[in-house]
């Protein structure tokens, strides 16, 4: 019996969209909390440098 070091060589597709959307869920999963606390900063604080901001929107 033969025995080889050589290496199988395999191709596999992804869809694109759906690697892109699973990395963003991903992210959005892993800063759920830093996103949550910056949200509650805002609310609290209001944006910084809002008086600074030239287009006023709403």
């Amino acid at each position: 019996m033969k025995t080889t070091t050589e290496k199988q060589r395999t191709n596999i597709s992804l869809m694109v969209e759906s690697l892109t959307a699973a990395r963003a869920s991903a992210w959005a999963a892993d800063n759920a909390a830093a996103i949550s606390e910056r949200r509650a900063w805002i609310e609290t604080h209001g944006m910084p440098l809002a008086d600074l901001q030239v287009l006023r929107i709403g």
